[in-house]
């Protein structure tokens, strides 16, 4: 009885080991591979690998915008700018944080919306032709194109249909999204800054 007490026992801790190294590796490699949620809005998660696109696209394109005013380009990750690194990250996370109310709610507002928001999206991009689209995302955006229409495209036509059409019933979308943010489940987890 002794025997297969300690075996059990003896099993149970490698067991245990062995959990806590593959728990150990599962948060390794989804640090390493930006694959971890940084917010929850909803039940929606926002993942750190769109955070961090959403924030070099913004960087890239404020530094776009200096070179087109003559202005040179600012290396953000040095420590002058950290401050400045860190409002662009921020204003990141709240960019994709009401776009993900905007996507909830425009389904609550409007039927069929997301696939209105997809027609307008494919249209712009069919009217733009897709070559200059690609090369606004890399250019401007510093981003490829797919990257470009996710995390761009489809926002912003999601943002200007929903607001057009909250103007039609008297509200505007600000109003909306400042409601929202207030009673919708928001979770921001730790996000470390780079």
């Amino acid at each position: 009885m002794y025997t297969i007490f300690s075996a059990l026992l003896y099993a149970i801790r490698y067991a245990i080991v062995a959990l806590a190294i593959l728990v150990a590796t599962s948060f390794v490699f989804a640090y390493a591979t930006h694959t971890y949620p940084v917010a929850v809005v909803g039940g929606s998660l926002i993942m750190v690998s769109a955070w961090d696109a959403v924030s070099e696209a913004t960087e890239h394109y404020e530094n776009y915008e200096r070179r087109r005013a003559g202005e040179s380009e600012i290396n953000y990750s040095l420590p002058a700018y950290k401050g400045l690194r860190n409002d662009i990250r921020r204003r990141a996370l709240l960019y994709l944080i009401e776009d993900k109310i905007v996507a909830e709610e425009g389904n609550t507002f409007i039927d069929g919306f997301a696939i209105e928001v997809s027609e307008r999206v494919e249209k712009n991009i069919r009217g733009s032709a897709k070559q200059n689209s690609a090369a606004v995302a890399r250019d401007v955006y510093g981003m490829d194109f797919e990257d470009y229409r996710m995390l761009i495209l489809f926002p912003t036509a999601r943002r200007d249909f929903l607001s057009r059409v909250l103007q039609n019933r008297g509200l505007t979308l600000e109003a909306v999204l400042t409601e929202y943010k207030i009673k919708k489940s928001i979770r921001v987890f730790f996000t470390p800054t780079p």
